[in-house]
């Protein structure tokens, strides 16, 4: 595993209903080495499931549907409710924020300097570059 640098985990169907089951070790076993994991839409249930989001600020499609479908979730006092959110290694993301998601990631691997960042962020959000 030290060859990953990032796991992404895209939404789906699957995650509600309990599929993607070999995601589990891996997800918990590069949560623990402290590399970053970001999960988007449905897969925030796998983190919810698994408690990682517990101790960690997050969001997700909504909190009363993280709560229905991971009925293990005890993070309730940590839930945001933004579009994205990175605590330490963790992004989250609900299903309709793929730009504020790819932005976290971004950041969180310093893909670009943060100014560089920022007008991606404008420009495919807003359609607005700058200079």
């Amino acid at each position: 595993m030290e060859e990953i640098d990032i796991l992404i985990l895209p939404g789906g169907n699957a995650w509600e209903s309990g599929g993607n089951k070999v995601m589990e070790k891996i997800t918990a076993t590069l949560f623990a080495a402290g590399k970053p994991i970001a999960a988007i839409c449905a897969a925030t249930v796998l983190l919810g499931r698994m408690g990682l989001l517990d101790d960690l600020n997050h969001t997700s499609n909504d909190l009363n549907y993280l709560k229905a479908i991971a009925p293990e979730y005890c993070g309730d006092a940590k839930y945001q409710n933004s579009l994205a959110v990175t605590d330490r290694n963790i992004i989250t993301a609900k299903g309709i924020a793929p730009i504020e998601f790819a932005r976290e990631i971004f950041r969180k691997i310093g893909l670009f300097a943060d100014d560089d960042i920022e007008k991606w962020y404008q420009l495919f959000n807003n359609g607005i570059w700058s200079e």
